[in-house]
């Protein structure tokens, strides 16, 4: 559907930047400013996948990163990555791009939902991420600056504690970590925290 020039999404887009229908509000009301953000912390990253195509090649896979000093598995993160079998893990090996953004340059300057957050980064084209994104990054993304800290957007994996959780990458205290965030829908996150998102394949 479209809007004049604009689509569905953009304008989705636009009201999920200016705080949704509180933040349109106080737009129209010239309570908020739309300013240019010329600094951006948002960039892409190349992973490949398909490497490890089940339980017990993802195991060595994780092993083999822990050898490394400053490499650390939460026990949850060790559990799930342990739990995806063949089908859940890509089977072809292929590179993914993928698209760092931060909780602002999704949904404005306030806090907002993992649901928000998913659907903003969907209104931009970009797709969730397969489950072995995280595990992938984490033996990969060996230069990851220090203090930075990515969740992944991806379908949230319910542990045995009943808890839905998203997988995450730091570099943080000098240990490069797997571990998982809260995956809950409406769980608030800042405008400061940084999400993963998959870019659409080029035809």
């Amino acid at each position: 559907m479209k809007y004049g020039n604009w689509t569905l999404g953009q304008v989705e887009a636009v009201f999920n930047k200016l705080g949704g229908e509180e933040g349109v509000g106080r737009f129209l009301r010239g309570e908020l400013k739309v300013v240019e953000v010329t600094e951006t912390l948002c960039y892409t990253l190349p992973v490949e996948i398909g490497r490890y195509k089940n339980k017990s090649a993802t195991k060595v896979m994780a092993e083999q990163v822990l050898k490394s000093a400053g490499n650390r598995i939460s026990d949850w993160a060790r559990r799930n990555i342990l739990l995806l079998g063949e089908g859940d893990l890509v089977q072809e090996e292929e590179t993914l791009m993928l698209r760092v953004a931060s909780g602002r340059e999704l949904c404005g300057n306030r806090n907002a939902t993992i649901a928000e957050i998913f659907a903003a980064g969907r209104a931009c084209g970009w797709k969730l991420c397969p489950p072995e994104t995280a595990p992938a990054l984490w033996e990969q993304y060996v230069d990851q600056p220090a203090g930075e800290w990515l969740r992944i957007a991806m379908e949230p994996i319910v542990g045995s504690d009943g808890a839905p959780r998203v997988f995450d990458v730091a570099h943080v205290g000098g240990v490069r970590w797997l571990s998982a965030s809260n995956g809950h829908p409406d769980y608030g996150w800042s405008p400061d925290d940084l999400w993963v998102f998959l870019l659409p394949s080029k035809p």
